[in-house]
Order: structure tokens, then C-alpha cells, then sequence
């Protein structure tokens, strides 16, 4: 069973990003693009548990879950491309 504890912070119009921290001290960040372009959003990553890569998993009109090419976190940031209307969930490897 994964339990997880929400955190947050602020984000870009049309840009809903929320993070959770696993048990087992995995992060998750949900990032939704609600406009109509393609954006490129650094994501700020804080505290004792920030990995060196996440695994971007894409939902939008023609991907479901589809697991793209880990991303490195340099200096607590992860650049974040999200297409338009779509969801993007980042895992920690």
C-alpha cells in the first residue's frame, strides 16, 4: 500500500502542479496544463528528498500513461516541458 503526504507550492496560470512524498521517500509531482500551448516549467524540488532524475508518464488526447526518458534534477530543478491539455505525472527513480 503507497501512502503519501501532499505538498505544493505556487504554479503558472493555466499550470495545476501538486507533489506527494511517499513512505518509502519516493516523490511524485503531478503537473496538469490546462491552456492550449505547450509549456516549459522549471519545478522547484526542496528538502531531504530530492532525487537526481524523474520519469515523466504523459496522459493527454492521443497518450495514455505513456513513460518518457528519465529527466535530470539539476540544483533542485526539474524541467518540466508539458504539451497542451494534458496531465504529466513525474516519478523519482
Amino acid at each position: 500500500v503507497f501512502h503519501a503526504v501532499r505538498v505544493g507550492g505556487p504554479s503558472p496560470a493555466d499550470i495545476m502542479v501538486s507533489a506527494y512524498l511517499g513512505d518509502g521517500g519516493e516523490v511524485v509531482i503531478v503537473a496538469i496544463n490546462e491552456g492550449s500551448e505547450a509549456v516549459n516549467v522549471p519545478i522547484a524540488i526542496s528538502g531531504e528528498t530530492v532525487p537526481s532524475a524523474m520519469v515523466p508518464h504523459l496522459t493527454s488526447a492521443s497518450e495514455n500513461w505513456a513513460e518518457g526518458a528519465p529527466i535530470a534534477v539539476t540544483d533542485g530543478s526539474l524541467p518540466a516541458v508539458l504539451p497542451a491539455m494534458s496531465v504529466t505525472t513525474f516519478v523519482s527513480e
